[in-house]
């Protein structure tokens, strides 16, 4: 769909939010959630999804979404939230390797060392090998870890750098 008709539905949708029935806001609501998400209006598309009540059939789906919107706009405790709550009250949903490599992404992009092996080693129970959302969760926590493993102790970031006591007596 191009932009220009992406955009006059993304308006109609406006529209019927004003006009609709109570009993059809919801999936109008999820309609222009997903339309302003695919227009790059992100927070707009938030607000929509929002409006969705939890005990409609589209609200593990809008959960879904809240996470992966709150993760594209780089707001992981959001996101964290809405994964949480999404396994909390749509366990069903929320059982597969995309939900855990969301919660990868958002436990090493927020530094906390534990929880990326707690997570690998569940991870690596659960799924097969070959699950593609398992290779990416198992490639960013190595690639964390290590990193991890070659960043310098704290108390060494402090100190000169090697020989650097040297250039100075040089100068």
């Amino acid at each position: 769909m191009r932009q220009n008709d992406l955009g006059r539905a993304c308006e109609k949708l406006v529209q019927a939010t004003q006009e609709g029935g109570e009993t059809q806001l919801p999936d109008i609501f999820f309609s222009l959630g997903t339309c302003q998400k695919r227009m790059g209006a992100l927070d707009e598309a938030r607000e929509s999804f929002e409006h969705i009540p939890l005990d409609h059939e589209k609200a593990p789906s809008a959960v879904r979404a809240l996470a992966a919107l709150a993760l594209e706009l780089k707001r992981y405790p959001q996101s964290e939230f809405w994964l949480m709550k999404g396994r909390e009250l749509f366990p069903q949903y929320f059982l597969d390797g995309w939900v855990d490599y969301t919660h990868m992404i958002i436990v090493t992009e927020q530094a906390r060392d534990s929880e990326v092996r707690e997570l690998l080693a569940h991870a690596t129970e659960r799924y097969p090998q070959s699950d593609g959302w398992f290779q990416l969760l198992r490639a960013r926590a190595e690639m964390y870890l290590w990193k991890a493993s070659r960043a310098p102790p704290p108390e060494a970031a402090s100190l000169p750098a090697a020989g650097s006591e040297l250039k100075e007596a040089t100068r």
